[in-house]
Order: C-alpha cells, then structure tokens, then sequence
C-alpha cells in the first residue's frame, strides 16, 4: 500500500511538471475548431490524471494510517493487559508477604 501511494503521488507530481509537454500551448484565437477542441481533450485527460492521481494518494494514505492505527490499539491493549497482570502479581506478593 505504500508503494502504491507513493506511485500516485509521483505520478501526480511528473504530470504536474510535464503540463507543457503533454498538454502544449494553447492554440491561437484564429485555429480551428478541432485544433481547440484537441487542446481542450489533452487539458481535461492531464487534470483527470492528476486528480486520479491525488485521490489514489488519499486513498492509500487512508487506509496506511487506518492500519496504523489499527496496529497502535491492538499493542495499546496488550500493553494494558500486561499492566494489570503485573500489578495484579505485585499485589498478590505484597499481601502473601505481609
């Protein structure tokens, strides 16, 4: 999943730099109508990929830190459980003791 989401996030960012080699220039008032047309396909395909690009990057991170925080509760409560073990213990020395 890391991997993943650093892919999008390179991916996002070589689009962003590669905008004036993949989209171009914009074309003249004067240029045809498919001429605009096309610059308007390339413009609207490069943000689609960039926007897929940053929702797959919130999507990993999303599930990274659900995991995450999944793995901190689980050793949380063990911690916890080993807490009240030991105390338990501790208590149950101190009273055969005195």
């Amino acid at each position: 999943m890391k991997l993943f989401t650093a892919l999008c996030l390179v991916l996002c960012f070589a689009a962003l730099g590669s905008y004036p080699w993949t989209v171009g220039s914009p074309p003249e008032k004067s240029a045809t109508r498919a001429v605009k047309q096309g610059y308007v396909n390339r413009s609207i395909i490069h943000l689609s990929t960039v926007c897929l690009a940053l929702i797959g990057a919130g999507v990993g991170s999303a599930l990274i830190l659900r995991k995450a925080r999944e793995e901190y509760r689980v050793t949380a409560k063990k911690n916890l459980e080993e807490l009240v073990l030991e105390a338990n213990r501790q208590r149950e020395k101190n009273d055969a003791a005195g």
